[in-house]
């Protein structure tokens, strides 16, 4: 406090939001709690370099405990205050820090707090995850929602975000058309010869039909090559069946050739990456993170017993015996 007044920084102190109601909580823990709180009111100073924020209007009771409107709404613990909460104490560091009203500029929704949370770097890490063959990533991402949203497309559309598109730019500017196998299979298709030329890039300037065309040939090249018979390619096909099935919950083996550039299509980029540079392992040995477990080899079928051939009795004919 004395370092940040000296340099003439204003000092905000909130106090411990109440919290009786915890688990933790016990009669004397919530007497520290009252002393602390007093102590940090003292280190106000009347010339307002020091403000000490009472954060008591959040509570109810006695002990304070904190009140229900002010809760988390998923999962409340009686301890770390929700998106009304959040904003409650913004508006009291506003009155009594600045002396005014929050703005709506000052408040934020319970979507963009999850965003900041989670997606700071969300472009950077579905790259990440597609280059490096990591498709367990890019599920667990998709498995950590926000509230009120089933899948990260529809939130990312909330927020005005387009983080996938620009991923899946970024990894076809990067990785997928330096792809030889990618590069073949275009220009032996009339549809995406084009896509195969040297010049080929997407960005913010690209237009949204060049877009959906780069995005079927990646869609059709992956499907073509979970389509082969033999080798690694099949198992790839194994595992695109798995990834779209289990981890995606989609009724589907393969992908959709509709040029949308979707977490699916990227999750099956990272797929194949990943399948590329582990052509012998079983199929969905890439997704133990997100509980698939690898496919078990298929059972040797056992031979059929021979049939035991008596030796006739002596002084009989011996008969020829043919088994089907």
């Amino acid at each position: 406090i004395r370092d940040a007044r000296a340099k003439g920084m204003k000092v905000i102190i909130i106090g411990i939001t109440p919290w009786a109601e915890c688990h933790t909580s016990s009669n004397t823990a919530q007497i520290r709690t009252r002393e602390v709180n007093d102590w940090l009111r003292k280190q106000a100073t009347a010339d307002g370099s020091v403000v000490f924020v009472d954060t008591a209007p959040l509570g109810e009771g006695n002990p304070p405990k904190l009140r229900t409107e002010y809760e988390r709404k998923d999962k409340p613990d009686h301890l770390h205050p929700g998106t009304a909460g959040l904003e409650k104490i913004a508006s009291l560091i506003a009155e009594a820090a600045y002396q005014r009203a929050p703005t709506q500029a000052d408040k934020k929704s319970e979507l963009e707090l999850f965003a900041e949370r989670n997606w700071r770097n969300l472009s950077t890490e579905l790259v990440q995850h597609a280059k490096g063959g990591n498709p367990a990533g890019i599920i667990m991402l998709s498995r950590n929602l926000p509230q009120g949203y089933t899948t990260i497309e529809s939130a990312l559309r909330a927020l005005n975000r387009n983080d996938i598109a620009r991923a899946l730019d970024k990894a076809f500017n990067e990785f997928i058309h330096a792809d030889s196998g990618f590069l073949e299979f275009c220009r032996g298709q009339k549809a995406y010869k084009g896509v195969a030329s040297p010049s080929v890039a997407l960005g913010t300037e690209s237009t949204p039909a060049d877009r959906r065309l780069v995005m079927r040939a990646i869609q059709a090249y992956i499907d073509h090559v979970a389509g082969k018979n033999g080798g690694w390619e099949e198992k790839f096909g194994d595992d695109l069946r798995i990834l779209m099935r289990q981890a995606m919950q989609q009724p589907r083996d393969n992908l959709d050739v509709n040029g949308i550039g979707d977490l699916r299509t990227l999750a099956a980029v990272s797929l194949l990456q990943w399948r590329m540079s582990h052509r012998n392992e079983p199929a969905g040995a890439w997704g133990n993170a997100v509980g698939i477990k690898p496919a078990a080899a298929a059972p040797q079928p056992k031979a059929a017993p021979q049939p035991v051939v008596q030796p006739p009795a002596e002084g009989q004919q011996r008969r020829r015996v043919i088994h089907p």
